[in-house]
């Protein structure tokens, strides 16, 4: 018999946030099947509060054919400035809004840092692959993901969301959380004069619509974002635009990218 707790853990909001560079979909694979196949998964556990799944990443770096096919299932989209700190910032923003005991998953090869502190706040967290990734840090996401994926073959068949491209919400934290509804409207919003001028703030030296690289030691970015300081953009330490890095839970506001 479950406690009041474990009741409230399964009504709570879920949120699933999905890393779409290190956790792509296999080659083969429809990628209409990600979202019926997530939301299967938490059914089956038991989870039936409210659902969002968020694609991050710097999408103008993913093909228009896979943002329309996930989008068509529900699927949200935040596109941001950086790959891996911005990533950690959706993340803690998800939490700033969504107060313990709500379920996170997090589908990536990082971030376990990130995860495991939201934990000890009395966050659930939930695995996407059924596995622990500081038990198994070298497992190949592509294998996981096609373990997921032909898992649940009736999937896609089945569900309710297909079709929705034009209602799903999207977010462009580059235009510092410009949001809209509708895919059609969040590709023209990419190529719009006001997000041109945002990607030029951020990237001065840059060709527009391209970031820069990040450092490659993901742990130490991770560690600074929740160091609780603020510093600048790290391509453009001239820049005036600052990165508010995570604040004391008993000060919290949201973060900027």
């Amino acid at each position: 018999m479950m406690n009041n707790k474990d009741d409230a853990k399964y009504e709570a909001v879920t949120g699933v946030i999905w890393d779409i560079k290190r956790c792509p979909v296999p080659t083969g694979f429809d990628a209409r099947r990600v979202g019926p196949c997530i939301r299967r998964l938490l059914e089956n556990l038991g989870y039936t509060g409210p659902l969002t799944i968020t694609a991050v990443g710097i999408l103008t770096d993913v093909s228009d054919d896979f943002l329309r096919a996930i989008t068509s299932t529900g699927v949200t989209l935040d596109h941001v400035p950086y790959d891996y700190k911005s990533i950690v910032t959706v993340i803690y923003n998800w939490t700033d809004s969504n107060p313990p005991p709500a379920n996170l998953m997090v589908i990536s090869t990082a971030f376990d840092r990130t995860v495991g502190e939201l934990s000890l706040e009395g966050y659930n967290i939930l695995r996407p692959f059924g596995y622990d990734p500081l038990a198994f840090p070298s497992t190949n996401a592509e294998i996981l993901w096609s373990n997921f994926l032909l898992a649940d073959t009736e999937a896609l068949g089945e569900d309710k969301c297909s079709g929705k491209s034009e209602s799903v919400p999207w977010v462009c934290s580059v235009c510092e959380d410009v949001d809209g509804q509708g895919y059609d409207e969040f590709k023209s919003h990419l190529s719009s004069r006001k997000h041109e001028l945002k990607v030029f703030n951020w990237f001065p030296e840059k060709q527009q619509h391209s970031a820069p690289s990040e450092s490659h030691d993901e742990e130490d970015q991770e560690e600074a974002v929740e160091a609780g300081v603020e510093s600048p953009l790290d391509s453009h330490p001239k820049n005036s635009t600052t990165m508010l890095r995570k604040q004391p839970k008993n000060k919290r506001k949201k973060r900027s990218y």
